[in-house]
C-alpha cells in the first residue's frame, strides 16, 4: 500500500515537471520567435534609414529629374509636399504640409501616405488612383503607373505588405499584394497579380501571375536613373 501510495506521488511529480518543461520550452520558442520577426524588420527598415536623413532638395530633386521635361505642375506639387512631409522636424510645420498634401493627392485619388518608405527617384505615371500601403518598403528608381494597388494581405502564410527593390517597373492596373519580396530590375506588366515573390531580372505577367527571367527587363522602360 505504501510503495503504491509512493509510486502514485512520484508519477503525479513527474507529470507536473513535464508540463512546466513543456510550457517552458514553448515560452523559450515565443521570445526566440519574437526576437527573429524583430531582427527581420529591423532589417528591412536598415536599408531605408537613410531616407530619413536626407534633406529635401536631393529627394525633390531626384523624383522631378525621373520625369525629364515632363514636369507638370501638380506632379512638382505632389512630389514637393510629399518629400516635405518626410523630411520636416518642426511637429507644426509638418501637420501644415500633410493637410496640403491630403487636399493634392486627394484631387487624384492617390493614396499614398507620406509615412511610406519610399527611395529616391519615385515617378508616377499618369498619376491617377494609385493605392499604396503605407507598411510597403519601395526601393529607389522605381516607376509606378496609374491605377496600381501595393497592398497588404490580412490573413494566411503571406500576411503583411511588400518590400520592393530597386528598379521596378509597375504597369497600369497591376495588383502587388501580400508579405512578399519583389527583387531588382523586374518588370510587373499592366493588369497583372502578384502575391509571391518574384526574383531579380525578371518579367511578370497575368493572373495568376507567370513570372520570366530577363537580363535588363526594365531597360528602356525605367530612364533618367538617379544614383
Amino acid at each position: 500500500m505504501i510503495s503504491l501510495t509512493i509510486s502514485i506521488i512520484v508519477s503525479i511529480v513527474l507529470m507536473k515537471f513535464k508540463e512546466k518543461t513543456v510550457i517552458q520550452t514553448e515560452r523559450e520558442n515565443q521570445i526566440v520567435n519574437l526576437y527573429v520577426d524583430i531582427m527581420g524588420v529591423s532589417a528591412l527598415l536598415k536599408s531605408m534609414r537613410g531616407i530619413l536623413h536626407m534633406n529635401f532638395k536631393k529627394l525633390f530633386q531626384s523624383d522631378i529629374s525621373r520625369y525629364g521635361n515632363l514636369r507638370r505642375g501638380y506632379i512638382k506639387r505632389f512630389h514637393f509636399y510629399f518629400r516635405k512631409c518626410q523630411t520636416c522636424t518642426n511637429p507644426i510645420i509638418r501637420r501644415l504640409y500633410r493637410f496640403i498634401f491630403g487636399r493634392i493627392a486627394i484631387k487624384r485619388g492617390l493614396e499614398i501616405s507620406p509615412n511610406t518608405k519610399i527611395g529616391i527617384g519615385l515617378y508616377l505615371g499618369h498619376a491617377f488612383n494609385i493605392t499604396i500601403n503605407e507598411k510597403t518598403i519601395i526601393g529607389d528608381n522605381c516607376n509606378i503607373h496609374k491605377g496600381v494597388t501595393i497592398g497588404q494581405e490580412n490573413r494566411g502564410e503571406r500576411k503583411g505588405t511588400p518590400v520592393i527593390a530597386d528598379k521596378v517597373w509597375i504597369g497600369i492596373n497591376a495588383t502587388v499584394v501580400g508579405n512578399i519580396t519583389i527583387g531588382e530590375d523586374v518588370l510587373i506588366a499592366p493588369n497583372a497579380y502578384v502575391n509571391c515573390n518574384v526574383p531579380s531580372h525578371s518579367v511578370v505577367y497575368g493572373n495568376p501571375c507567370i513570372i520570366k527571367a530577363r537580363c535588363n527587363a526594365t531597360e528602356g522602360y525605367i530612364n533618367n536613373v538617379c544614383k
